[in-house]
């Protein structure tokens, strides 16, 4: 249902392959065919997503002492850039004031780990210090921190969009299991009856159930209700036999098309978006949302 979070999904698939063949590679000397095969799964990061790019200091906090042997990443994250740069001109992300750097990124930043943390973080971060872990407690944070920084210059938001935390919730997981795991070592607050590992699957279960519970309560509406422009296209392309004329849609062109194309079986160029191409097409139905 959120169609924009495709290319982040693609992005931590390709970048979390990458790194592991990349720790597999460093615990293997002289396998270069696994720093290869890491480098071209980078790569498809990059293609993916812009700020895929953001991985490489990942990789040197996953591995600090083998940042030497990433030059294959670094030269394609180079090229990236490059890319970016040279194609700005025709990118809308650089002319629709989406990022700054004069955003509030101070704010933005903090406040978008404060909410990757809420709540199991927060809860699992107080475990671990109160059993003393606090070295991988800081990695796990460094990581977060790290993976938020390029959608921490949002100009229209001073709230990290969800679909922009899947990177840093991988460092959220780590937290959680660390904490865990350093539960069942120490069997704090265990009696004989309780095994190590029951502890573990009702706190599992627990995750599991308030972040369903949260899809279903909250997100669901909002997932609904930002497919309700789409929804109502879809149902009158299937409807109408002729083209129909856009008036007002509130999602870019692309979407609206998409929709018409893959909801309803019909061409994109079903839809008329002028009133030009209106008066030379004859439109069989109008279409503009407003909501309810």
């Amino acid at each position: 249902m959120w169609f924009s979070a495709i290319n982040e999904l693609y992005m931590f698939l390709f970048g979390a392959a990458s790194l592991a063949l990349w720790l597999l590679a460093c615990r293997s000397e002289g396998r270069w065919y696994w720093r290869a095969a890491s480098a071209a799964l980078f790569g498809l990061a990059l293609v993916s997503k812009e700020s895929a790019v953001i991985w490489l200091p990942l990789f040197v906090l996953a591995a600090p002492i083998n940042w030497k042997g990433l030059w294959p990443h670094v030269a394609l994250a180079a090229a990236a850039m490059a890319s970016v740069a040279q194609s700005r001109g025709s990118s809308f992300r650089f002319s629709d004031g989406s990022f700054s750097l004069h955003a509030p990124f101070w704010f933005t930043w903090p406040y978008g780990i404060a909410r990757v943390l809420w709540p199991w973080g927060w809860i699992a971060l107080a475990a671990i210090l109160f059993f003393g872990l606090r070295k991988p407690a800081f990695l796990a944070l460094a990581w977060i921190g790290i993976a938020l920084v390029p959608y921490s210059f949002l100009t229209y938001s001073r709230q990290i969009p969800s679909r922009q935390t899947y990177l840093a919730s991988f460092g959220l997981a780590l937290l959680v299991g660390l904490a865990m795991d350093r539960l069942v070592a120490s069997k704090w607050g265990m009696g004989k009856w309780l095994r190590a590992a029951t502890v573990v699957e009702i706190v599992a279960a627990g995750v599991i159930l308030s972040n369903v519970g949260y899809l279903w309560g909250k997100k669901r509406a909002q997932f609904l209700a930002r497919a309700e422009p789409t929804e109502q296209l879809i149902k009158l392309a299937r409807e109408t036999d002729g083209p129909i004329w856009v008036q007002c849609f509130p999602r870019v062109p692309y979407i609206a098309q998409e929709a018409v194309h893959m909801g309803a079986g019909r061409s994109p160029s079903t839809l008329i978006w002028s009133q030009a191409e209106a008066e030379r097409r004859k439109p069989a139905a109008v279409f503009c949302y407003r909501e309810r």
